[in-house]
């Protein structure tokens, strides 16, 4: 298992409360959401000083009713919006339970509120809104994916001030201007998955890092080479890695144990990123065909999802004029994947298959409508 820590699962939460939250439309809806949130629990107070049982049951109702609002306008920032919303109940519950309602109370209820009602506009402000804490997002996500890479230099024993600094290089390349899906956000969400299924991998260490190097040479331009410049300049980092590992080891036998283990690591690593060639596996590694599951699974996203990507990959190919973008993107990748008796392979995504399926027929029978705006 990869080792954690309190500030990278504290990274963690903060990348899930700002997901997806930098584009304008999603700000405007996270607006939308707060406003109906004060409009919900704002006459909770009235009714609180009345009864604590209609406090307790306007409570609950209003609890479900702006966390389904937010589900059916943000559903992709659900998990933030409940906590929030669980912080508040829970923080006014215990507000009130003390007082009792007795007489004199509502002057300190209306100090509650307008505190709880300002520390509320701060977070949503500050996690939302605040242009500067965009910013720490991102420094956030890089601490995070940084903490995976020197896990995995550990692991693999190849730590040194060459492999360290060799993230830098990955993120530069996942960040370069031309890439809109292919971004270090794809990488984080790959990191997720890896999370999750990290313990039906035979190998977890070689999916890890096939995971940084699988796109990190991506041009839109040469699209049929990016897998191979990729594995290039895999072979390229575990080479120089080797040699400056081997230059700190004495031992003979020690030597000849790790460039065995090392070898076996770099070939694995290799395999998997080749596999994404076409977006097939080979049937005798199960490493590759979750790992190639796992890059698809975009396609089994929710529809505003989905349609996010579609838009997403238009733009890394914004050279191309609409009507060839279509023409390509039909022929040489839409029809042959859904011309596949499974578009996943593994029993970790089988329950994805219907969505994924529904999304490309979707995106085929609607092309001009959906790139006509980008």
């Amino acid at each position: 298992m990869f080792k954690t820590s309190p500030k990278l699962v504290f990274n963690k939460l903060l990348l899930l409360i700002d997901e997806h939250s930098t584009h304008e439309a999603e700000r405007f809806k996270a607006g939308i959401v707060t406003f109906i949130n004060v409009l919900f629990w704002f006459p909770l107070f009235h009714i609180a000083l009345e009864s604590f049982q209609k406090f307790m049951a306007f409570g609950f109702v209003s609890f479900v009713a702006s966390v389904s609002f937010a589900y059916f306008v943000m559903p992709r920032n659900i998990l933030p919006w409940i906590a929030l919303q669980g912080f508040c109940f829970l923080i006014y519950l215990w507000a009130f339970l003390p007082l009792n309602f007795q007489d004199g109370t509502s002057d300190v209820t209306a100090f509650a509120v307008l505190l709880l009602i300002i520390l509320s506009g701060y977070f949503i402000y500050e996690y939302k809104f605040n242009p500067k804490r965009s910013k720490s997002m991102k420094d956030t996500l890089k601490e995070t994916l940084r903490a995976y890479w020197l896990d995995a230099l550990d692991k693999a024993e190849i730590r040194t001030v060459y492999t360290e600094n060799y993230f830098d290089h990955i993120w530069s390349a996942y960040r370069q201007e031309w890439r809109a899906f292919h971004t270090e956000y794809h990488l984080h969400e790959l990191i997720v998955l890896f999370g999750r299924l990290e313990s039906k991998f035979k190998n977890p260490l070689a999916v890890l890092f096939a995971i940084f190097f699988h796109d990190i040479i991506y041009d839109p331009l040469k699209p049929e080479k990016n897998e191979s410049k990729s594995i290039k300049k895999a072979q390229k980092f575990f080479k120089k890695a080797k040699e400056y590992q081997l230059g700190l080891i004495t031992d003979t036998d020690k030597k000849d144990v790790f460039e065995a283990v090392f070898d076996n690591l770099k070939d694995e690593v290799l395999a998997i990123i080749d596999a994404t060639k076409g977006a097939k596996a080979p049937e005798d590694n199960k490493d590759a065909q979750i790992f190639v599951d796992m890059d698809l699974s975009i396609l089994a996203a929710p529809d505003k999802k989905y349609l996010g990507y579609c838009r997403q990959i238009r733009q890394e190919f914004s050279h191309l004029s609409t009507d060839i973008f279509i023409e390509k993107r039909a022929e040489l990748f839409l029809k042959p994947m859904l011309a596949r008796l499974e578009i996943f392979t593994t029993e970790f995504f089988k329950g994805e298959e219907e969505q994924a399926r529904r999304n490309m027929k979707g995106e085929l029978n609607n092309m001009k409508p959906v790139y006509a705006i980008v």
